[in-house]
């Protein structure tokens, strides 16, 4: 007993380190990103209209390149251990990312277009953040996408801690069939099974919005050992009507039922690996357009920047428009994207419960 009160205390101690240590890089980071972030457009609107700058005044651009780097990277990972779980937490992290990616676009955009090396590096320094913020965005919300699916693929809908009843367990003498009928699905209780009409009708409770789990006469008349006919068209005559409940009431005990949930953890299981095999395909066979789709959009939206701020020849090319970076941004959005596809799929299945 001695032992596991210091293993508990020791464990206790430990996660009280590890959660100050969390705050501490999260607020370290947050006061250095600001900071850099504030003095670096000061820099820009101070020197953009500037015909020439010192080497003093691109040493403190410098200093603050130099910060701003590991204090985005501290801030990303104290919030990404600050607020893991938080569903809006990757998102939140991928706006901030490309704020500052697009940073140097944006100031040109509110001060002008300017050929002054301090306001050039001071705007330059900026997608620095970016870049790592967006880096610790997508791997929070992979990390965190996989847990999930880790979790759900194990324990379907009771991973929500739905009200089963006592002592609830899996029958080992019935089916554990794909996508089947209530009566084919764990839970369902054999001696129940064989006196229920909705296995003789051989329809399902969720269909009839009646079932063992839910409708106290089926299980009165499984305990009194009342006959059914063992006719489909006979039997389907004592499926029970619950009159006193709406649908939305009857729907909604389908919703917390464990034999209905056992089908949605199925049907989670199969729409997990269709999900990556269809965007798999889209990402082989459409990658060329996709690549080119994503160039023209960054061109187009310089062109009007451009434009905009009256440059003399409009659209030039995008140094960081490479065909590795261009790899490389299609595959960072085709992670997100099946992030929250998967997302999507949980809120359908197990949320929505469609």
């Amino acid at each position: 007993m001695k032992r596991n009160h210091r293993s508990r205390a020791a464990e206790d101690t430990a996660q009280a380190l590890l959660d100050s240590a969390g705050r501490t890089v999260f607020w370290l980071g947050l006061v250095g990103t600001a900071v850099s972030v504030l003095m670096l457009v000061y820099y820009y609107f101070t020197f953009s209209g500037a015909n020439d700058s010192t080497a003093a005044q691109m040493q403190n651009v410098v200093l603050f390149q130099k910060i701003i780097f590991p204090a985005s990277i501290c801030l990303a990972l104290g919030a990404a251990y600050q607020f893991w779980g938080e569903e809006v937490l990757g998102v939140v992290m991928l706006i901030i990312a490309g704020a500052l990616y697009a940073a140097p676009a944006l100031l040109g955009l509110a001060g002008g277009e300017t050929t002054n090396k301090v306001a050039l590096a001071s705007a330059g320094a900026l997608p620095l953040a970016g870049v790592a913020i967006g880096a610790v965005a997508v791997l929070a919300i992979v990390v965190e996408v996989m847990q999930r699916v880790q979790m759900r693929s194990q324990l379907g809908a009771k991973a929500d801690n739905l009200k089963y009843g006592k002592n609830i367990k899996e029958e080992k003498e019935t089916q554990n069939v794909l996508l089947g009928k209530c009566w084919q699905l764990p839970y369902c209780r054999k001696f129940v099974r064989e006196l229920c009409p909705i296995f003789h009708a051989k329809t399902t409770c969720w269909k009839e919005r009646v079932g063992c789990m839910c409708e106290e006469s089926v299980i009165a008349n499984a305990m009194t050992g009342k006959a059914i006919p063992r006719d489909m068209v006979a039997a389907a005559k004592y499926i029970p009507v619950n009159s006193k409940l709406t649908p939305n009431q009857k729907a909604e005990r389908c919703r917390n039922c464990v034999i209905y949930n056992e089908r949605q953890r199925q049907k989670y299981k199969i729409a997990l690996p269709a999900t990556l095999i269809v965007m798999g395909a889209i990402y082989a066979v459409f990658r060329e357009p996709l690549k080119n789709g994503i160039y023209s959009l960054i061109q187009g939206t310089q062109t009007v920047a451009d434009r905009v701020l009256l440059k003399d020849k409009p659209g030039g090319d995008n140094i960081l428009m490479a065909e590795g970076f261009k790899e490389v941004l299609l595959v960072v959005v085709f992670v997100v994207a099946i992030a929250y596809l998967l997302k999507a799929i949980e809120w359908l299945f197990f949320t929505v419960k469609v």
